[in-house]
């Protein structure tokens, strides 16, 4: 009979746990860091402001805005024009209290009515609507926006393609066969 063999614990610990590299083992023009934590990120930052939370509850306000509006046109409401400017941190801070993102858009919005005197409109805020309504169309534009950035960035990389084919034309190359 054999010894059993007992289990070994296995750590699945990286030399670079705080997702860092010494220098020492950089390559020269190369930086080596986790996809998610900046591999990508001069490439992708454009990106990254497009699909920020921020920017999410800019869309999420810019929806609600845009639905009171065509739902009081439709209801025959008197609505002034409305300029309600995004302040993030105190949207946050709602969010904090209700525990819902789409939620705590909405609680900004009555405020900032309240303030504006504009009570008659605040009943009417978030009215007939769902969360996943204002997630979607907002979650939309921001696809919207994303997909016009990679559109540019991809036009810019065929076109240096296309000159470097056009430079390179008549270039000799060994080819195996």
């Amino acid at each position: 009979f054999k010894k059993p063999v007992q289990p070994v614990e296995y750590q699945s610990k990286s030399r670079y746990d705080d997702n860092t590299i010494p220098v020492e083992k950089l390559k020269k023009g190369v930086k080596y860091e986790k996809v998610g934590d900046g591999r990508y990120k001069e490439i992708v930052e454009p990106l990254a402001e497009v699909f920020s939370e921020e920017e999410l509850v800019n869309k999420r306000l810019f929806i609600e805005i845009e639905y009171l509006k065509a739902l009081t046109k439709q209801l025959g409401i008197e609505m002034p024009p409305l300029k309600i400017e995004a302040d993030f941190s105190r949207v946050k801070e709602i969010e904090t209290a209700t525990k819902h993102d789409v939620k705590a858009v909405e609680y900004y919005i009555r405020e900032k009515l309240n303030a504006e005197g504009l009570t008659q409109l605040i009943p009417w805020v978030h009215f007939a609507i769902t969360s996943e309504d204002v997630n979607n169309l907002a979650q939309s534009l921001q696809l919207k926006t994303g997909s016009g950035l990679l559109l540019r960035q991809g036009r810019t990389l065929s076109g240096r393609l296309m000159e470097l084919v056009t430079e390179g034309k008549d270039a000799v190359m060994v080819a195996r066969t």
